[in-house]
């Protein structure tokens, strides 16, 4: 929503003739579209706090993130990153958080209630790990507790046949395929609530002379849906002496204008209706228009002063703030790692691995046995078989030296019969 720094002019700005406009002119100007803006996002709101009623998936915070204990809350209103992420549109006041984010990646991802109402950009899976991208070849980023993934479409809380992953610890469906958690949005705010916003156009239509009427912010009259929010009147920006400072609220604008323009009005912040009594213009003459200047130069500096003074406190409150975040997001990265190691189903998966490799331990054991024993009954067969062909050897050594022994009394009974037989007789 725009910022309405029309309605606070610089003291040396220059008009027609050297005047300035009045501010009831100005905030004339930005009505219709500040009146637009308003009752368009309040319609916006309303459809979502009426679909919350049926609607488990759509959750409605209505305490701003900037009246929240900052030491407790895990949101900073202050912070520069409030774009959708989805069509990158600045997040002004009023955005939706998913809260599966939240809870498993302990990271922020707001989008625009325009792409919440849009089933196609709102289930669209979106990496948010910097080293586990959706889109990488391997499988390790397709987790619900690593990227925002709310396109899941099956319903499976038992062991899935892709093994990316255990059941979600949140919603019990497999993280890898089911999870439901990125389905689940709160509707927030960072810095107004519904009465604020309505207050602010009620102060506006009081300020230019519209008849405010008494009507409730909500659509069906339901007080308990007056927390509707918009940052747009929240805090305007204008430079001086160098330094940013926030300007005043269009609330606070409209009353001041009220003081300043013709006749004796009546108004209280709320929206009360206007009590106003005609009175006859007077003619006023350059002096007096000077010192009108003079003092609204005047006013405008110690506005500014003040305005300074606040934004100091503020910036030192913001970064306070994002050293706390700092540090809770360090410390919830470092249970979710402690989680993940300590993890039930992790425990078993590795349980079974060592029992695996105790059993394969065993196995290879036992096969050295075997091995081993088959050796030594295969040197003790070859040792009996060396024994064997060495009994065998002497037996028939000791066969052929009787062979020879027989062979040699058989040659020498032949040889004694020769003998024998060419001896000669004796002479008688």
């Amino acid at each position: 929503m725009a910022y309405h720094h029309l309605a606070c002019y610089e003291a040396t700005t220059c008009w027609y003739g050297g005047l300035l406009p009045s501010h009831l002119i100005v905030l004339k100007g930005i009505y219709p579209g500040l009146k637009d803006i308003i009752e368009c996002q309040i319609n916006d709101i309303n459809e979502k706090i009426k679909s919350s009623k049926t609607d488990t998936d759509v959750e409605v915070l209505p305490l701003p993130d900037a009246k929240k204990d900052p030491d407790r809350a895990t949101i900073d209103p202050f912070g520069n990153d409030f774009n959708c992420k989805l069509c990158k549109k600045e997040l002004s006041n009023t955005y939706m958080h998913c809260e599966g984010c939240e809870i498993l990646l302990q990271k922020d991802f707001n989008i625009c209630t325009d792409c919440h109402a849009n089933d196609t950009r709102r289930l669209k899976n979106v990496t948010m790990h910097p080293t586990r991208p959706l889109s990488g070849r391997s499988s390790a980023g397709k987790r619900a507790d690593y990227n925002h993934m709310p396109g899941a479409t099956k319903e499976k809380k038992n062991n899935c046949s892709c093994k990316n992953g255990p059941p979600c610890r949140q919603c019990g469906y497999m993280i890898c395929c089911s999870c439901k958690c990125h389905q689940k949005y709160s509707l927030r705010t960072r810095f107004r609530d519904a009465s604020e916003i309505k207050s602010l156009l009620n102060g506006v239509q009081l300020a230019i002379g519209i008849e405010v009427d008494d009507v409730d912010s909500s659509a069906d009259g339901n007080k308990d849906n007056r927390n509707i929010f918009d940052a747009t009147a929240y805090a305007s920006t204008k430079s001086h002496g160098g330094t940013t400072v926030p300007e005043m609220t269009s609330v606070d604008i409209a009353v001041q204008l009220i003081s300043n323009a013709d006749g004796e009005k009546d108004i209280s912040q709320k929206g009360v209706r206007r009590k106003r009594s005609e009175t006859v213009s007077k003619p006023i003459s350059k002096q007096d228009i000077s010192n009108i200047i003079e003092d609204k130069k005047q006013e405008i500096d110690e506005m500014v002063e003040k305005k300074v003074r606040e934004l100091d406190s503020r910036r030192k409150v913001s970064e306070r703030r994002s050293e706390v975040t700092s540090m809770k997001n360090i410390r919830e990265l470092i249970k979710k790692e402690v989680q993940e190691i300590e993890f039930p189903k992790d425990i078993e998966i590795l349980k079974r691995k060592v029992k695996d490799i105790v059993e394969n331990e065993k196995i290879t054991e036992r096969k050295i046995r075997e091995i081993q024993e088959g050796k030594d009954k295969a040197i003790e067969a070859l040792q009996q078989e060396v024994e064997y062909i060495k009994n065998s050897k002497e037996r028939s050594l000791l066969e052929y030296q009787r062979q020879v022994r027989e062979l040699g009394e058989k040659v020498q009974q032949v040889i004694g019969k020769q003998r024998s037989i060419l001896k000669p007789d004796p002479p008688s």
